[in-house]
């Protein structure tokens, strides 16, 4: 699960190596400022039935003020890799988490029918931590009805995404509605926005 760091909290980072032969490997830790790292644990490397090698390692630190944006590398070395021998896994210290990216709104089918159900959507990309507030209004108004959003999943890259879903009917009246969808999060510095118009040439009549 993804940490946000915070001061004079704990946090604990691992760098985890895979699927590696020759077995002799090295891993250091380094800050960008130059300051020495403590508290660093190794485990491994340890042998699979296929013969290849896993290892990780993790350091523990307790956060300060002056560590936002500070930059923790692992590096490792190994045979294996082409000059000049090793690769660099980074984390970046940042106590306000990521903002999500916020796509645009699309509707299925692209060229609803009056009376006949459509759906607004859109996606809400890479944010951390996983609480957003969505909400969805008609000319200004909120809707409620017909409001459906996915539970925040958790990506490979640490992030979390999530769908919002937006029902209707159209109607004749509706021709011209405009909707909006606003996404807040901690880590924006101004919640997004992202409109969409029910066009006269999006409405036809499917009789």
């Amino acid at each position: 699960m993804p940490q946000i760091p915070k001061v004079e909290r704990l946090l604990i980072l691992c760098c985890r190596v895979e699927n590696f032969y020759p077995q002799d490997i090295n891993l250091e830790w380094s800050r960008n400022d130059g300051e020495e790292v403590h508290t660093v644990t190794h485990f491994g490397p340890f042998s699979d039935h296929n013969h290849l090698y896993s290892m990780w390692s993790k350091i523990q630190l307790v956060m300060a003020t002056e560590d936002e944006r500070a930059v923790y590398t692992c590096r490792v070395y190994h045979s294996s890799f082409p000059a000049p021998g090793y690769k660099d896994v980074l984390y970046h210290i940042n106590t306000k988490g990521t903002p999500p990216n916020v796509m645009f709104i699309n509707c299925e089918p692209l060229c609803p029918l009056l009376r006949e159900e459509c759906t607004l959507h859109l996606c809400i990309k890479d944010f951390c931590p996983e609480d957003v507030s969505v909400t969805w209004t008609k000319d200004g108004e909120t809707v409620l009805s017909g409001v459906f959003n996915t539970p925040p999943s958790l990506n490979i890259n640490g992030l979390y995404s999530m769908f919002s879903f937006l029902k209707l009917t159209p109607t004749k009246d509706e021709k011209g509605s405009k909707f909006r969808c606003r996404v807040v999060h901690s880590a924006q510095k101004e919640p997004e926005e992202r409109f969409f118009t029910l066009l006269t040439q999006h409405l036809t009549d499917g009789s």
